[in-house]
């Protein structure tokens, strides 16, 4: 089963920035979002919409499973 971690997705989101070489008001700006917004991101104490994560990864031009860290775990659902 994938799993979705908010903390990975932002952290990704912030290493594909500084790859670009942006700060977090320069990716503030590019996405139209308050530099408070992406504060919160950073902070862990909020994280991007849906459609949020589907700017960013055409904006980074990365696959979703490669945004969003999703990672694969064993379940057990027979406890």
């Amino acid at each position: 089963m994938r799993i979705y971690s908010a903390k990975l997705t932002c952290d990704r989101i912030f290493e594909l920035s500084k790859e670009k070489g942006w700060t977090d008001s320069k990716l503030a700006s590019i996405l139209n979002l308050t530099p408070q917004a992406i504060s919160k991101w950073r902070r862990g104490a909020g994280s991007p919409s849906i459609e949020m994560l589907t700017m960013l990864q055409e904006l980074f031009e990365v696959n979703m499973d490669d945004l969003v860290g999703r990672q694969e775990v064993d379940i057990d659902f027979n406890l």
